[in-house]
């Protein structure tokens, strides 16, 4: 695959007020390529990486990329919105990790961190 990452008219947006955070957004990266994406606070260089990593869909145009990618945040990121539990078994599910088996992975690390009545 020539391109493992490709946006082909991909669309963002945030309802509630309605906010457009990417528009008409098209990009190939090559494999191989070192990439870096630029722009001012708040034109969507995060809205994009995130939708590179599955952490939020596109809400229209065709986004192909593989199917394990991984981000590293600039500073620690937990999902407020998720649980304790939820964040730590996040990581497995992307993995595409059975059930069992992301129950397991999570319990493993919060008993890690000593995080279990946390969860």
């Amino acid at each position: 695959m020539d391109a493992p990452v490709v946006f082909t008219h991909v669309y963002k947006t945030y309802e509630e007020p309605v906010v457009w955070v990417v528009r008409d957004f098209s990009l190939s990266i090559q494999a191989g390529e070192f990439f870096c994406l630029v722009g001012p606070s708040g034109c969507g260089k995060s809205t994009v990486l995130k939708m590179i990593a599955d952490i939020l869909p596109p809400t229209r145009g065709v986004l192909t990329k593989p199917r394990h990618v991984g981000m590293v945040f600039q500073s620690y990121a937990l999902l407020p919105w998720l649980t304790v539990e939820d964040n730590v078994a996040f990581v497995a599910r992307m993995q595409g990790f059975d059930p069992a088996k992301v129950r397991a992975v999570t319990e493993r690390y919060l008993h890690m961190v000593h995080l279990e009545e946390f969860a």
